[in-house]
């Protein structure tokens, strides 16, 4: 019989946070990963503000507040 995608999810949630509560090094590499990917995002961010600034209003120095 095969089980729904739903309830394998749900499995496989409940043994990574089991995972998780018995491994501190898991937690902290999860920790890391976040912190990773929110850096990852800030820069991303921070990439596309330019990029608008310099096409709608022809900035070229790095900050638009410096005009």
């Amino acid at each position: 019989m095969r089980r729904p995608a739903k309830l394998l999810l749900r499995l496989f949630a409940r043994r990574q946070r089991r995972f998780l509560r018995e491994s501190e090094a898991a937690l902290i590499v999860l920790a890391a990963l976040v912190g990773l990917g929110a850096g990852l995002s800030t820069n991303v961010q921070q990439w596309l503000a330019h990029s608008i600034q310099r096409i709608l209003y022809g900035v070229t120095v790095n900050r638009l507040s410096a005009l």
